[in-house]
């Protein structure tokens, strides 16, 4: 019996997936900038990889900035953890809310590059 084609190897699996899971991280904000102990274990202070990511998504939203659903899905965490993610990340002067949007903001206090 001769092997199935690759069709469907791990290329073809991502571009199968939503295109916010699909795309690479281009265009997100650099966390070089971020110190390291922010995305630290929650047990270390931080707030956790997961919050990273939440962060990675809001910073890549730019200077239109997103909406908690928004955040949430592109994620692909429940609005809960989302709203955990960005308050912590609000509290450390890295995301702020402004009306029903938040916006990531670059330790420095400037908006966050997109």
């Amino acid at each position: 019996m001769s092997s199935p084609p690759q069709a469907f190897g791990a290329s073809a699996r991502l571009a199968t997936l939503a295109p916010s899971v699909a795309k690479p991280r281009t265009g997100s904000a650099p966390l070089t900038e971020v110190p390291a102990e922010v995305f630290a274990p929650v047990g270390a202070g931080g707030l956790g990889r997961t919050a990273e990511r939440s962060w990675r998504h809001l910073a890549a939203a730019g200077t239109q900035g997103a909406a908690l659903d928004e955040v949430s899905a592109a994620a692909g965490y429940q609005p809960a953890t989302v709203t955990r993610h960005l308050e912590g990340l609000a509290e450390r002067g890295l995301a702020r809310l402004d009306g029903e949007r938040w916006y990531a903001v670059a330790p420095q206090g400037a908006p966050a590059p997109a």
